[in-house]
């Protein structure tokens, strides 16, 4: 077997995406991931404060964005999306989602509808 370089390692690790799953659970949900992501100093993080900060992701999918404390989807119908930038929950909870999707379209439903493969949820 031959040896790896530290750098080869990095960037082989860099590249290694497992996958991350969003469940909907009876109290919030539950992100599970492996991903590893860390921000530079120049990651411009959009903070989200509310239920009305959080449905506007959908406007720029591709944005930064981290949770500033629990956010309650209590009598809001989220309808999925697909996200594709940074969403750091800091350790915060997204709880009461209820699903407003099409009796058709049962396929990947949650928070989002599909998380591209460059995107990042943790801490959720």
């Amino acid at each position: 077997m031959k040896k790896q370089t530290a750098s080869k390692r990095k960037n082989k690790k860099a590249k290694m995406i497992t996958g991350v799953v969003l469940a909907p659970v009876a109290v919030g949900i539950v992100a599970t991931t492996n991903m590893q992501f860390e921000a530079s100093a120049d990651t411009v993080f959009i903070d989200i404060h509310n239920a009305a900060e959080l449905q506007a992701i959908k406007d720029n999918p591709k944005g930064s964005y981290r949770l500033v404390n629990d956010i309650d989807l209590t009598g809001v119908n989220w309808t999925p999306f697909v996200f594709s930038g940074v969403l750091d929950g800091n350790d915060f909870t997204i709880k009461n989602l209820k699903l407003s999707i099409p009796a058709d379209n049962q396929d990947n439903q949650g928070l989002f509808s599909t998380i591209d493969k460059n995107a990042t949820v943790k801490n959720l």
